[in-house]
């Protein structure tokens, strides 16, 4: 990709998590003449906030996040530049950790699994109505947040765990480059987060959190 900016002059990019993420840690990144890119369209997987204030500052271009599916040929809501800010990056509601505001044509709400409108704040299935009047249901996700899919919600047994919040604390530290987090069985049907992580070439590290 670095390569095809500098030889083409390129000023936009469409990228996935893992592929922004192989682009920040080329060795060759600094190497790279990217000033004709002016704006990367990202989306697939949650950004862990840490990876994306990297990206944004080594990239040095606007960036701007699309979630959608398939089904609803495909963006649902856009996060546009303006909201990728990390000042108060601890608050419920800090915009860069949300999904964005529907497009222009689209409704959507976050319904329980008995389909009823869930409030600001809470987990849900997002769901799209469609033209015919039918309605589209998607993956787990909150109003404010985005913390994955019900796939990805592991039952302690106490507090259930959201892996692309573990995960984006894990990739938080420098030495991490990769890191998934599954659950893993326990007695009692409860389950525990079980972490992997890949390490910079030359470093390790062992997260406490």
């Amino acid at each position: 990709m670095r390569c095809c900016v500098s030889r083409y002059r390129a000023t936009s990019a469409i990228l996935a998590l893992t592929m922004i993420n192989l682009l920040v840690n080329h060795p060759g990144l600094g190497r790279s003449d990217l000033s004709s890119l002016e704006r990367v369209l990202y989306g697939a997987p949650p950004m862990p906030p840490a990876l994306l204030e990297r990206a944004m500052k080594a990239l040095g271009c606007e960036f701007q996040q699309a979630y959608g599916m398939t089904e609803t040929s495909p963006v649902l809501t856009i996060l546009q530049p303006e909201d990728h800010r990390f000042d108060g990056l601890d608050r419920q509601f800090a915009p860069v950790r949300s999904a964005g505001r529907p497009v222009f044509g689209m409704e959507v709400r976050v319904a329980d699994a008995e389909d009823r409108p869930m409030p600001a704040g809470q987990t849900g299935n997002a769901g799209v109505l469609e033209p015919s009047g039918g309605k589209s249901r998607g993956a787990a996700r909150r109003l404010d947040a985005y913390p994955g899919s019900h796939e990805g919600q592991i039952k302690t047994g106490g507090e259930n765990v959201y892996s692309p919040e573990v995960e984006a604390v894990l990739v938080s530290y420098a030495e991490v480059l990769e890191a998934a987090v599954i659950g893993g069985p326990m007695s009692g049907g409860a389950r525990r987060a079980g972490r992997w992580w890949r390490c910079v070439r030359g470093r390790g590290v062992r997260p406490t959190a």
